[in-house]
């Protein structure tokens, strides 16, 4: 269970010895040559893990996709709309997913045995990485989902949904950041050169992982009551944002005025600010 969640993007050997047994134990075809995606050292100790646990590993898969079944058919679920984040890179290209546009209904590409999917498409998107990627949305079959938050593999923070491969369409969307914002930059590969200077990760004074080398600009509205308590309103980031489910800020370009942003956000947000 935990070599699941990690090392997905690596495909570390564990996972891969995992995706080699839903090969086998459910037939899937049309899938990405999983020697070349991981790499060749990776790829022999996963191999020699699958060699070594793959009865334990089938047998696992087998009994994950029974409940999961079960459950979502106590639920009458036969279908879900689902979202898968990509970015595209040298190793891992999707030329026809690359080309697409948004809206554009393209085939799914040759994807993992065993795929990462979320309910929610503002996760999707933190795995189109900061340069060129896509979100892809699809109707999936009850039949394909191996395991849900609820049943086992997937994470309930990003409400994330296992999926075995199998063939249909997809709807693209690209993310703004992959959009080249000024017809200067149209002849540029989508995502080079749209980067603000700030777009990096600090660390702060207490050791806190913050996004935007930036300062930090925010507001914190307060109320002070005719006892002399104070009020402070608060916002929860949603689910389906960076960081969701924890207490937000406003990162604000080096261009912007420190006290700009706050008032701006907190109109929009709220409907009313002076």
């Amino acid at each position: 269970m935990r070599s699941w969640g990690r090392g997905g993007g690596q495909l570390l050997p564990a996972r891969l010895a995992m995706n080699l047994a839903a090969v086998d134990a459910f037939g899937l075809q049309g899938v990405l040559d999983l020697e070349a995606y991981g790499g060749a050292s990776r790829s022999q100790t996963g191999a020699r893990d699958y060699a070594r646990h793959g009865e334990a590993l089938r047998d696992f898969l087998r009994t994950q996709y029974e409940q999961t079944q079960a459950e979502l058919s106590r639920h009458g679920i036969e279908e879900l709309v689902l979202y898968r984040g990509v970015a595209f890179d040298e190793v891992h290209r999707m030329p026809t997913l690359a080309a697409a546009s948004t809206g554009d209904v393209v085939p799914v590409p040759p994807g993992l045995p065993l795929q990462s999917w979320s309910a929610l498409p503002g996760v999707a998107k933190r795995y189109t990485g900061l340069g060129d990627g896509a979100v892809m949305a699809a109707v999936v079959p009850a039949s394909r989902v191996l395991a849900t938050p609820w049943t086992g593999l997937g994470q309930l923070p990003l409400h994330e949904f296992v999926v075995m491969a199998g063939p249909g369409d997809v709807t693209v969307l690209r993310p703004t950041h992959v959009v080249p914002p000024d017809p200067a930059l149209a002849g540029l590969p989508r995502g080079l050169g749209t980067r603000r200077a700030g777009d990096a990760y600090t660390e702060c004074a207490q050791g806190h992982r913050h996004w935007s080398t930036e300062r930090e600009a925010g507001l914190l509205p307060y109320h002070r009551g005719p006892g002399g308590e104070v009020h402070v309103l608060v916002q929860l980031r949603s689910l389906d944002t960076h960081h969701g489910g924890l207490w937000g800020g406003r990162s604000a370009g080096r261009a912007t005025a420190v006290r700009r942003p706050s008032p701006r956000r907190c109109a929009r947000r709220a409907g009313r600010c002076g």
